[in-house]
């Protein structure tokens, strides 16, 4: 089963967007989307919601307040709707979602978590998920963004939805993921360098800056010091390599690269070695941590949290920043906003960027669910949408919460009060918008006092500055949804594996034999899935 891939559609997002014109109205936010607010989802009571629904929902989130907090008391009452979480560990959600599935024990609503597209194609096939409605008109706001998300219509199966991706909207600028170098700018300053906020270097200046650091080490740390970090320590040696050197090297683009010949493993570009190489001058000249070999999930953020690091890479958007410097951590260092700033670093004149990602999770129906709950459930989630709803799980209850007068939003609380009697807001009405939408929502709302001006600035700087001269890679969704007999056995582990060989070549004394040897271990395995791609989604010439 060929999956196709249609880039946006911006063609029918403009239609769809013309004829709500004559079905509601519309609430504008900052970067010019707008959110449906429709005549169908201002009913607070029909004759078809008389009747109140109770039905599950299968999901990881779920709190002993759930059910109590202002969003979800305000969804069940407008909706005439109750429903009960039930709750799947993180850790063993696979394997409790197969044994529901197998034994039909699923519950009504299903809000998936690592869905895997050859296991959901399967489900499909045994009947296990109710299908969408082909029409989703009567569900503007969810409508919109499926025609604006090119994964939704590649979720499809012979044309019809089983599964709505939730969508991710964590760079509103461009569509490049949003992946940051930032630096500590009071040590560039004590360096003597007049940085930009964002300053574009090639890898050669970047290198130089990086040794300066080193050498006069501008926090007096001594041995403490590191140059260069990144989020997960040495478990993010292989993000950054092949986003600075070979895409096609993880998951993050695609694990095989197609050629004229067809796909091959993507780790067997030259460019491969060529990045290990070069990241390894950085290792054996001290500028990376030493010990970051045995890092764990985290190990970097935790030494740039200690004052360690002057330049730190990672997976890093507006909020990430501010919630970096918002931490106690960093406020005892005397940092603000305006000691971090951004490197755009070049290779061969280029900026290597990728397509940002577009969902990690998404919401089903099992075969179950009765027509009446997939509609009441789908409103719901078209309401969450709409700009109102945005504010208050990012602001709490208007006129209790925050005030606003004209385009000034005046919150009543304090970041202090979240983790108090404010707990709602933010983190937890987001756990229940997370049914539909997952992160980026508070992009869209204009003049956000909970978004710094300082960073959604040099952000847009980066995004725009990697645009002067972009070195492009998408997402390769055929890739990504293939389902082969070898493909599947090893796709799961690869980028472990490939992630533990880039770590061994990097500190070993030969890291070009210790390289080839992984890619000669692995030669079988990863050709017979190159094989299976090439078969499948490739045209040969008769």
């Amino acid at each position: 089963m060929k999956i196709h891939i249609k880039k946006y559609l911006a063609l029918m997002l403009s239609a769809a967007m013309i004829a709500t014109l004559f079905t509601g109205c519309k609430s504008s936010d900052s970067n010019g989307e707008e959110s449906i607010k429709t005549q169908e989802s201002e009913k607070t009571d029909t004759a078809q919601e008389s009747e109140t629904l109770s039905f599950s929902v299968l999901t990881i989130d779920d709190d002993p307040e759930f059910m109590e907090w202002p969003l979800v008391k305000e969804a069940k009452e407008k909706f005439h709707i109750e429903f009960t979480n039930q709750l799947a560990a993180w850790d063993s959600w696979d394997e409790t979602f197969r044994t529901l599935a197998a034994t039909d024990s699923l519950p009504e609503v299903i809000a998936w978590y690592n869905l895997k597209y050859s296991e959901y194609a399967s489900y499909v096939e045994q009947g296990v998920f109710k299908p969408f409605p082909e029409d989703l008109s009567a569900y503007p706001n969810i409508k919109k963004r499926m025609e604006s998300y090119s994964v939704c219509d590649d979720m499809k199966i012979d044309g019809v939805l089983y599964a709505m991706p939730k969508t991710i909207n964590e760079n509103p600028y461009n569509e490049y993921s949003p992946s940051l170098i930032v630096y500590r700018k009071d040590w560039a300053k004590a360096l003597g360098y007049d940085f930009d906020d964002v300053q574009e270097l090639s890898w050669e200046e970047f290198v130089d800056y990086l040794t300066a650091v080193k050498t006069k080490d501008p926090g007096a740390l001594g041995d403490n010091l590191v140059p260069f970090d990144f989020y997960h320590g040495g478990q993010g040696w292989l993000d950054f390599v092949s986003l600075q050197w070979n895409p096609y090297l993880s998951s993050n683009t695609s694990q095989y690269e197609k050629t004229d010949s067809g796909y091959m493993w993507g780790a067997k570009n030259e460019k491969s070695l060529q990045g290990i190489l070069e990241f390894k001058k950085l290792y054996d000249s001290g500028l990376i941590y030493q010990d970051s070999y045995a890092d764990t999930s985290n190990s970097g953020l935790e030494r740039f949290l200690a004052g360690r690091v002057a330049v730190f890479h990672g997976p890093l958007t507006i909020p990430t920043l501010q919630d970096l410097v918002l931490t106690p951590a960093c406020q005892s260092l005397g940092l603000s906003e305006e000691d971090f700033g951004i490197f755009c670093v070049t290779w061969d004149g280029k900026f290597q960027v990728r397509e940002k990602s577009q969902w990690w999770g998404a919401y089903a129906f099992s075969s179950n669910c009765s027509d009446e709950i997939m509609d009441r459930w789908l409103r719901m989630g078209d309401w969450l949408l709409e700009k109102e709803q945005i504010e208050k799980a990012n602001y709490g209850v208007e006129g209790e919460d925050w005030t606003r007068e004209g385009d000034t939003i005046t919150l009543n609380w304090t970041e202090d009060q979240l983790s108090g009697d404010k707990s709602y807001i933010k983190l937890q009405e987001n756990f229940f918008r997370r049914f539909f939408v997952l992160e980026g929502d508070p992009y869209l709302l204009e003049d956000n006092p909970r978004l710094s001006p300082y960073f959604n600035d040099i952000f847009k700087q980066a995004m725009e500055t990697y645009a002067t001269k972009p070195n492009y890679y998408p997402v390769d969704y055929d890739v990504s949804y293939f389902s082969g007999e070898a493909f599947d056995v090893i796709s799961g582990s690869l980028d472990t594996t490939t992630g533990d060989a880039v770590i061994r070549s990097v500190i070993a004394d030969n890291p070009k034999e210790v390289w080839e040897a992984y890619l000669s271990d692995m030669e079988s395995q990863t050709q017979a899935a190159a094989d299976e791609l090439t078969a499948a989604l490739c045209q040969t010439e008769n």
